[in-house]
């Protein structure tokens, strides 16, 4: 009798933890899913790989196409492309 409800404790502590780490997953994919983590981490790709404009207004063009292309391998989405070239611009 006393190690069936040791038994049964057992069981529903590990119930527990589980539903512990259930919940904690689920925080951690939301966390990671949020708008601020995506453009930060799309934001530091961009830095590592953007070709610099300069101060002539044509290189605009190249450096535009460059983006675009940039977005398409990264797979930025389009609420978060014109967020992200601004740094670009106010250099």
């Amino acid at each position: 009798m006393r190690e069936s409800l040791l038994q049964a404790e057992q069981v529903e502590l590990r119930k527990r933890e589980f539903e512990q780490q259930i919940f904690r997953d689920k925080g951690e994919d939301e966390r990671k899913d949020s708008a601020v983590a995506k453009g930060k981490l799309f934001g530091d790709a961009m830095r590592a790989s953007a070709i610099r404009m300069g101060a002539d207004p044509i290189e605009l063009i190249s450096f535009l196409r460059n983006c675009e292309e940039l977005f398409a391998v990264y797979g930025v989405p389009a609420s978060l492309q014109a967020i992200l070239i601004r740094p670009f611009l106010n250099e």
